[in-house]
This record gives structure tokens, sequence and C-alpha cells, in this order.
């Protein structure tokens, strides 16, 4: 691989659906979906009770739960500093899970106009807000803009667990989070295979969402 003299993502990227094919691979992709699925599920049940609503409504609003997973893989670069990983971005998600190598560091997390590094804990998942919990909860729960960085020493892989709703599903923020005061709603009613479409075209300039007007 021959590094560019201007700022690219350079990485390879698999994204995997549950009832992927790859026959090496499947085994352990069940696997590891069941276990994600179980943390994912408690989250979300989680998730419910603090925002005042019975323990399976998140489940309920997302139809059906999909699941993907994305497998990066960030080689060794001589130029760190001008090169980056991925671009900044938000998750089209609900949430994503992430699990990381424990010994290179390459996740940061935009925190008060400050690029801030996650640096990895050994047996820890990462836990992403995504866009549609944003949109859920009318952007009282932010969907965290990130970025990867590139490694001069180390190469790194990380394992991304998106969970999302059927592209059927209109997403639009839940009534009793509205302020009741203001009664403003940040967020308009969209179907999130149209959110989807929509902001894998904008994404690319960083954080996307779906405002009002």
């Amino acid at each position: 691989m021959i590094w560019p003299n201007h700022s690219t993502c350079i990485y390879q990227s698999y994204l995997l659906y549950v009832n992927s094919n790859i026959l090496s691979y499947r085994e352990i992709i069940e696997e590891y979906s069941n276990a994600i699925r179980k943390v994912a599920t408690e989250l979300f049940q989680s998730f419910s009770l603090i925002m005042r609503m019975d323990k399976e409504s998140l489940l309920g609003l997302h139809k059906q739960l999909v699941q993907a997973y994305r497998v990066n893989y960030y080689p060794p670069c001589s130029k760190p500093d001008q090169v980056l990983g991925v671009s900044p971005h938000s998750d089209t998600s609900t949430i994503t899970i992430l699990m990381q190598e424990d010994d290179v560091c390459g996740l940061q997390i935009k925190h008060n106009n400050e690029w801030v590094p996650v640096n990895p804990i050994p047996d820890a998942l990462v836990v992403n807000v995504g866009d549609v919990f944003e949109i859920w909860s009318n952007g009282k729960y932010k969907s965290v803009e990130h970025r990867a960085v590139a490694n001069y020493n180390k190469a790194r892989i990380s394992y991304a667990s998106f969970l999302f709703p059927h592209d059927e599903v209109e997403i639009e923020p839940l009534s009793h989070m509205v302020d009741s005061k203001t009664k403003q709603q940040l967020y308009k009613k969209v179907r999130y295979g149209e959110y989807l479409r929509s902001s894998m075209n904008e994404k690319n300039g960083g954080q996307s969402t779906y405002p009002d007007g």
C-alpha cells in the first residue's frame, strides 16, 4: 500500500450481516451476534426505564431490531498526522457497540470542540449513542461525533456492531421527551430507510442529523 500525500481515509472495512454466508466466519459471527444482542437488549431496557417508559418500549419501537457488523482494519501508517483512518461522522444506528483491541488506541470522540481519545479498556465494550436515539430523545441524548486515527507502529482492528430499526419504521421525537413548556420538536418524522439514504449522502462532511425544517 502506498500512502498518499494528502489527507484521506485509508483502511479496509467489511460490512457483515448476521446471515452472512461466509462459511469460515458464520459460526463465530452468529455466536458474537447473539452475545451482542443480549447486551443491546439489556441496554435498551435500561434506557427505557431511564426515559420513563415501560421496560420493553425502546425495543418495541424498532419493530424489528436489525444488526450489522463492520470489521475495520487500519494498517500502520508512516504519516499518521496526515491520514485519517475514518473521517469524522456520527452513526445512523440507534446504538453502536464497539470492541477494540486492547493495546492500540485509534478511536476519538469530539467533546467541547476537541478530539478526545477513547483508550481501550481490557474486556470492555464501547457504546455509542446513534442518530436514531438522538431523534427519539429529541436531542437529550447526543449522537456522538467520532473518528479513527492511524497509528505509526501498529495495525488496528475494531469490530463495530450496529443496531437499528427496520427501514419502514417512522422515527420522530417521543412525545414525552419534548419539553412541555416550549413544545419544540427538534426533528421531523421520517422513515428510517429514507433517513439512512439521506444521511449516507451527507455523512462525509461530519455529523449528520435530520432537523425539523
